[in-house]
């Protein structure tokens, strides 16, 4: 199981699960024991064309990591964590964007503190679930 997997699965809520994915990964970014921001994310993009199986090798890495994302995303929506009309690849695609964003203001000099306000602002685009409406979950629907 890959460290995306175990994170992501860690929290039956799916919207936990990404908190603290996010959260981990902006932990790592700023850890000091390996250089700030994430390879896969900044290596490989810009190569000269001698090295395209580098940039090919890092871009399926990057598509692996935001499907895995969709994965989650999509048990989620199964699960009821997440509206049933979520449209799980543009919300992959969020975080993915997000986590390469924190990768490259690790990179420049972006203290943990700082990604980490980061991603409570990236929490706020989570979907909002709808309200139960099943009067055997004692909400009915209804106020009194």
């Amino acid at each position: 199981m890959s460290d995306v997997s175990r994170v992501l699965s860690s929290h039956r809520d799916t919207r936990a699960a990404f908190e603290a994915f996010i959260e981990e990964t902006a932990a790592f970014f700023t850890n000091g024991a390996s250089p700030t921001g994430c390879m896969i994310s900044l290596a490989g993009t810009h190569l000269p064309p001698h090295l395209r199986s580098v940039a090919e090798f890092t871009k399926s890495l990057r598509k692996g990591f935001e499907q895995e994302l969709a994965r989650r995303l999509r048990k989620g929506v199964s699960d009821g964590d997440l509206p049933p009309g979520t449209n799980v690849k543009e919300l992959a695609a969020y975080f993915d964007t997000v986590i390469r964003g924190l990768a490259v203001h690790a990179r420049d000099g972006a203290s943990r503190k700082q990604l980490l306000a980061i991603c409570r602002v990236a929490m706020r685009a989570w979907p909002a679930k709808p309200p139960d409406t099943n009067p055997k979950n004692g909400s009915g629907g209804s106020q009194s």
